[in-house]
């Protein structure tokens, strides 16, 4: 059975309290008209930090490890090479190529599904679709982590208000921060991505 409609009547933070109390299991997709697109997998009413085998192109959060430095470009290509010759899946093979450790892909993990979730909850438009289904339809990964979805979005307010707060005191009051969609693919000094974590 799937659920449909637009963010502009449910929000994000109530769509997902909802699959939370209601515990539910399935994929629920988000879409903006600009093609801006993001899965979440719920297991049970929490969110599975898990690969969307369906998109195409690199991999997401591939590209967050090499934006935040964890990765080296050879090794993006590697991962994403071995992904396409054995099938497996992006978690499994960074556990098992030896590239990241199981803390520090744990721990990366979740700070890559609070910043999907950071940009979700802003989201003032858009359509959401959640298609719910039983434990055989989340895909098989390598590392099970499950998120509290109440928990992500009430960090992600945390930090919105906490942004205002220091753009209030520390910025110009008519300063505009904004995500830059094109980033330039080399990555940000260690400096600069400490202070974005």
């Amino acid at each position: 059975m799937a659920i449909r409609g637009g963010l502009s009547e449910f929000s994000v933070p109530e769509l997902l309290q909802l699959l939370a109390l209601q515990q539910k299991t399935g994929v629920l997709t988000l879409a903006q008209r600009e093609g801006h697109t993001h899965v979440l997998f719920f297991q049970r009413g929490r969110v599975l930090a898990a690969a969307d085998r369906r998109q195409t192109g690199r991999h997401e959060f591939l590209a967050y490890l090499y934006q935040n430095q964890h990765l080296t470009q050879d090794q993006v290509e590697s991962v994403e090479d071995i992904c396409r010759s054995t099938g497996h899946d992006l978690f499994t093979v960074l556990l098992t190529s030896g590239v990241m450790g199981r803390d520090t892909l744990t721990e990366e993990m979740q700070r890559f599904s609070q910043r999907v979730v950071d940009e979700l909850v802003h989201w003032p438009d858009g359509t959401y679709e959640f298609s719910s289904g039983d434990e055989k339809s989340l895909p098989n990964q390598g590392l099970h982590l499950t998120l509290n979805p109440e928990e992500l979005v009430l960090e992600s307010m945390r930090r919105n208000d906490e942004l205002a707060t220091m753009k209030e005191s520390m910025l110009a009051p008519e300063l505009i921060l904004a995500r830059v969609e094109e980033a330039p693919s080399q990555p940000l000094p260690r400096e600069c991505a400490v202070v974005l974590k």
